[in-house]
């Protein structure tokens, strides 16, 4: 059967004027709300911090069907030296590596598209996470004698971070 092309748009519209549900509110990145700050710089990868520097992640898209939130780890492995192939889908396998690897999970408790997790090692080893600027909770404490580096697990609900 031969379909003339605007018979065709009228059957299937161009793919340009499809509009997802929600399309613009998952493109638009939030603003920065709770730690609004001009001393904010994005972290490149394989970049040690340190400590005592604030984190700060920020949720761009969830989706609430799935459990789970967003884990976060340290280790004293060089992220450069990581192939794609040796990091396993779930963190806590990471735990089985030689190197020193932390990992605490379910950091952002229900979180939403806009929310600011903020997190920090004490010159104690302490690692205190607070969420849009509230209240700062110690999860972990680590090995302060190594050189580290922090990673994200973005699994379960948490599907975007910036």
């Amino acid at each position: 059967m031969m379909v003339q092309e605007h018979e065709m748009e009228s059957i299937m519209p161009s793919m340009q004027s499809l509009n997802i549900a929600g399309e613009s509110e998952t493109t638009a990145i939030p603003p920065i709300r709770y730690n609004n700050s001009n001393r904010l710089i994005p972290v490149p990868f394989h970049s040690t911090k340190a400590i005592g520097e604030k984190i700060i992640v920020q949720i761009l898209k969830t989706e609430a069907m799935y459990v789970g939130t967003l884990a976060l780890g340290l280790t004293s492995c060089n992220p450069a030296s990581l192939n794609p192939n040796d990091l396993p889908d779930d963190s806590d396998c990471l735990l089985d590596r030689p190197e020193y690897w932390v990992v605490t999970k379910d950091i952002a408790s229900t979180p939403q598209r806009g929310d600011e997790i903020a997190f920090s090692v004490t010159p104690t080893g302490e690692v205190t996470i607070s969420k849009n600027c509230g209240p700062a909770v110690i999860v972990m404490h680590v090995d302060i004698s190594l050189q580290l580096w922090a990673f994200l697990d973005v699994y379960g609900s948490t599907e975007s971070i910036r």
